[in-house]
């Protein structure tokens, strides 16, 4: 029997908490000055990768901003010293990204000695990946091998002659993922630490239960927890009632950990109460990924409106679920407020950012009209449709968008009461000059046109007919009118490429820039809204589809009832006493198909028998499959040499065994995830 399948078969271990004591941070002393030595790379003892990025500010330090660094924070669990270290994730950092600084006091004159811990949680980094400046003198870190022991870097700094004070500096010279720091240091020859905080011990302003995210890796998952000293309680439920884990800890007092060591991948509750009564509750989703992360797949995408005040630091909720691309509007009328001069609306300077810096491209979508022009619904004017063209060109240039789209649901009279029209005749106009302008800014960025609201075959007839196809290199539409049947959706995108081919002389690539389902009250389900989002998504993507976006990141109520604003994958807001927002089940199911398919092409839809829709991606060993019967109970055969590991949209996982080389496996209309179970995910799950 294969290893992989021998550790699914096993109980997972007895909860080992770790018991690690708080370290006082040595008193900060009066200061002398230093000289640079080589760094050494002195191995520290490798420890449990268990570690949870936390909300919270660390005492004495500078974070980067999160418009220029994806994360920097305190985290419990791996550590080098006492309870708490530094994690840092920069997957798009550029050459000397500064990470973390401090100033401190310095004797003139006076040597000091530094030391600091260093370890790679995600991928291997070269010698000078990361380094130390401390003023003018710079300590190279050593090379990182992921996963791997604890490094030190070493060094000696001399303080000038008429220095006073020295700032230490932390940067990334390339991108990183999950840089952990730990256990500084900066001492005199007589000992004297000079270091505020150094090995990050005092975090404040942090929530009871303060991780950053509630989507966590099972060999990572650990909750951290901001607690009087004493004990803290702990509990999670499975979403039939039955307790996966429950127990307490006595805890520090300051910023201390809570390793999930047994919890296998699925979709929890979570309760949490302290000493003193508090309580914090959360849904949280433990996914089978090898990395701390779940890694980007731009291929999924999600919808977000920037514009609305509590997406405010929000928008990196999008890369934990592994979603590597984001739409938004970029309106017209918040960013030119007298004609020719753009006032740039600081929320999408800020957001925008934001993204960039947590590794997820932008699709800008143009919208709307702008009442300096005449029509604040749609340019209708040659002078107003000109100026839309200049103003997307615009948008281009300072935000660098992977994508811009031309206008939102044009077709549709909820958007375009006003002007021309609602015909193709009416749209080209805004194609034609989107694209003139645009093109002269970056002619890389891909243009797509039509946005549609669902998918109307005759009006892109007349699109293409007109030429438009010249002007664009992608087109989209919102495919609601096939959400009670998501399986049929790819006979709309096989229409849509042959009436592109046929009117406007080449199968344009489609991109779904919006789809969805609410899960309002008296509409979907909240597990019935993520068993919608596998079948769609995986539907679109086997259909040829390049790019997929999922109506929208997040809940815009709390009201359970509202229809249009219960698309999201993540709760409106946090819970009490928690930091980060709850996962919905669609979220949770856009985690699971992200992270089981991800990086894997769509390598057809092979017949699994009657009433079966199967959807494959990967080639070889390494395909997985997306399965369901869309009209009830059925069964499903597919061609299998070795175990394929079965998880629904609560994440909860089956082995089954292939008899003479197939798998076999009832479905409903809820679809099922095969994986092959030596996968690197499900292997990250048996640790």
């Amino acid at each position: 029997m294969r290893s992989g399948r021998r550790a699914l078969a096993l109980v997972l271990g007895l909860l080992m908490l770790a018991a690690a004591g708080c370290t006082a941070p040595s008193p900060a002393a009066p200061a002398a000055r230093h000289t640079s030595t080589a760094p050494s790379a002195s191995p520290v003892p490798a420890q449990d990768l268990r570690t949870a990025a936390a909300v919270g500010a660390i005492s004495g330090w500078t974070k980067a901003a999160p418009t220029e660094v994806g994360e920097v924070a305190a985290a419990v669990g791996t550590v080098a010293d006492g309870n708490v270290a530094v994690i840092v994730d920069a997957p798009a950092a550029a050459a000397s990204t500064t990470v973390l600084s401090t100033k401190v006091p310095v004797d003139a004159g006076t040597s000091y000695d530094f030391s600091g811990s260093f370890r790679s949680l995600t991928t291997p980094l070269q010698e000078g990946a990361v380094t130390v400046t401390i003023d003018d003198t710079v300590i190279a870190v050593p090379a990182l091998d992921a996963q791997a022991n604890w490094k030190k870097a070493d060094g000696r700094y001399t303080a000038p002659a008429d220095a006073r004070t020295a700032t230490i500096s932390i940067s990334v010279n390339a991108p990183v993922r999950r840089l952990a720091i730990d256990g500084l240091s900066l001492t005199d020859d007589a000992g004297n630490q000079v270091l505020p905080n150094p090995s990050f011990e005092t975090v404040t302003k942090a929530p009871l239960l303060a991780n950053s995210s509630l989507t966590m890796s099972t060999a990572f998952a650990t909750l951290a927890i901001a607690a009087p000293s004493g004990e803290v309680k702990y509990s999670l439920t499975r979403p039939d009632g039955t307790v996966a884990l429950s127990g307490a800890k006595v805890v520090s007092g300051s910023l201390d950990g809570i390793p999930l060591v047994g919890v296998t991948q699925g979709f929890y509750a979570l309760t949490v109460t302290d000493v003193r009564g508090r309580t914090a509750t959360a849904s949280i989703g433990v996914i089978d990924t090898p990395s701390y992360d779940i890694p980007l797949d731009t291929r999924f995408g999600t919808v977000i409106h920037v514009q609305d005040e509590h997406y405010a630091g929000r928008v990196r909720y999008a890369s934990t679920l592994g979603l590597g691309s984001v739409g938004s509007d970029v309106l017209w009328r918040l960013n030119e407020k007298s004609k020719g001069k753009y006032n740039w609306d600081r929320r999408y300077d800020s957001e925008f950012a934001r993204l960039r810096a947590s590794g997820m491209e932008l699709g800008a979508t143009i919208n709307y009209g702008n009442k300096l022009w005449g029509n604040d619904k749609v340019p209708s004017t040659a002078a107003a449709i000109k100026a839309y063209g200049q103003y997307a060109a615009a948008v281009a240039a300072r935000y660098r968008p992977e994508a811009i789209e031309i206008f939102n649901e044009f077709n549709s009279k909820r958007f375009n009461k006003q002007g021309c029209g609602a015909t193709p005749d009416c749209y080209l106009p805004l194609v034609k000059s989107v694209s003139s302008s645009v093109r002269k800014v970056d002619p890389n960025i891909t243009l797509i046109a039509g946005a549609t609201a669902n998918y109307d075959s005759k009006w892109f007839a007349r699109l293409w007919s007109l030429g438009g196809a010249r002007y664009v290199d992608a087109m989209s539409f919102h495919p609601y009118s096939a959400n009670s049947r998501p399986d049929g959706v790819g006979a709309l995108v096989s229409d849509a490429q042959s009436v592109s081919a046929k009117k406007g002389g080449a199968a344009l690539p489609v991109w779904i820039t919006e789809t969805g389902s609410s899960s309002k009250i008296g509409g979907r389900t909240l597990p019935g809204q993520g068993d919608f989002l596998m079948a769609m998504e995986s539907s679109l993507l086997a259909s040829g589809v390049e790019r997929v976006r999922w109506y929208d990141l997040m809940n815009g109520t709390a009201d359970p009832k509202n229809h249009e604003r219960n698309f999201g994958l993540f709760e409106y807001e946090p819970r009490k006493n928690t930091a980060a927002l709850s996962l919905k089940p669609s979220g949770y199911a856009q985690a699971l198909l992200v992270a089981n398919v991800g990086g894997k092409p769509a390598s057809g839809s092979p017949a699994a028998g009657e009433g079966v829709v199967a959807h494959a991606f990967g080639r070889g060993e390494d395909t997985s499959f997306v399965v369901w019967a869309p009209q009830g109970s059925a069964t499903a055969k597919i061609a299998a040499d070795r175990p394929l590991v079965a998880a629904g949209v609560y994440g909860q996982q089956t082995v089954i065994e292939p008899v003479d080389g197939v798998v076999t496996i009832g479905v409903s209309p809820a679809p099922v995830i095969l994986t092959p179970a030596e996968s690197p995910a499900v292997r990250a799950g048996t640790k």
